[in-house]
């Protein structure tokens, strides 16, 4: 999750569960004792919640980014100029396969709700409601298709903003305590998991210059149906080395991320809801010793908002 969070922030290529069911007012009066029971005490946290095959749930999130490109000449003149992206979906999903540590590999979604809104114009639906789309997530990055053929790159550079594989250990490896915790307590993140996960050929970290902290904020019942705990995590990364900018020589950029994950107290199910923010600041300067003498700064911001209802 952090990595795809973080690669798709960057414009290189154009290249994280809620349950909700029929409610009865006895169980709502049980989970609240329960809660109220676990929320007293230490216990061992996972966050990172395997999925399974055959599961199915209705995916719902809200996205937006925001890319701004500030100049500035040697008269001190600043010029701004700025694009942004928003995006809403709901799909039914369903699971059809999943990784050994249970990150979904592929799954297909049955298009609800499919918005797309570029720099405030009038929202565009890029597809229509029930179509079934294939997402197969693979190293080279996710794949999509509609009726075995592969979807125009407008779409699908839009859906690889937001759909990704869901589950797995790989979050639960970044921030799970090392002991048992109640809600009020906080923690470092695992650095060098978070180095392993997210690094690749187009960001190089310094662990010297990474910090983070989670926050476990509070056990309340979720829908009225059972417990579920929801932690906070604050990072930051500084002097990171990002490549893709063609014509421009990049300056140590700064990370700065925030993540809440939500959880069922009960550890044999899914997450509930995820929301990531995203903050990326990178100075630059051309790279042609010709070009006009300007300095630049490219700041991205993205923040995104799922829940994963079943």
């Amino acid at each position: 999750m952090f990595r795809t969070t973080l690669r798709a922030s960057l414009p290189i290529n154009s290249a994280d569960t809620m349950i909700r069911y029929a409610l009865i007012a006895v169980l709502g009066c049980v989970t609240t004792t329960l809660h109220a029971a676990v929320a007293d005490s230490a216990a061992p946290l996972n966050v990172g919640r395997n999925i399974k095959p055959m599961d199915e749930y209705l995916f719902k999130t809200q996205f937006y980014e925001e890319q701004r490109t500030y100049t500035r000449d040697t008269q001190g003149t600043v010029k701004d100029t700025a694009t942004t992206l928003s995006i809403i979906l709901q799909a039914e999903t369903e699971v059809a396969a999943v990784t050994d540590d249970g990150e979904e590999r592929e799954k297909n979604l049955k298009i609800r709700v499919f918005l797309v809104t570029k720099n405030g114009q009038s929202p565009i639906d890029y597809l229509h409601t029930g179509a079934i789309v294939k997402c197969v997530f693979t190293e080279q990055g996710p794949q999509f298709t509609k009726d075995k053929r592969p979807l125009p790159d407008s779409i699908a550079y839009a859906l690889a903003q937001v759909v990704r594989g869901e589950g797995g250990s790989k979050t639960g490896r970044i921030l799970n305590p090392v002991r048992p915790v109640k809600p009020g307590d906080s923690w470092p993140i695992n650095v060098k998991e978070f180095m392993d996960i997210v690094a690749d050929e187009s960001m190089t970290f310094d662990k010297k210059h990474i910090s983070g902290k989670v926050n476990f904020e509070s056990i309340l019942p979720f829908m009225d149906r059972f417990p579920a705990a929801t932690v906070r995590a604050d990072i930051t990364a500084k002097k990171v080395r990002i490549q893709g900018y063609p014509g421009f020589t990049l300056g140590p950029a700064t990370i700065v991320m925030q993540m809440g994950v939500t959880v069922p107290v009960d550890g044999r199910l899914p997450a509930c809801e995820v929301s990531t923010v995203t903050a990326i600041d990178i100075p630059a300067k051309p790279s042609d010793p010709k070009a006009p003498k300007l300095d630049y700064r490219f700041r991205i911001s993205r923040q995104q908002d799922s829940r994963f209802e079943r």
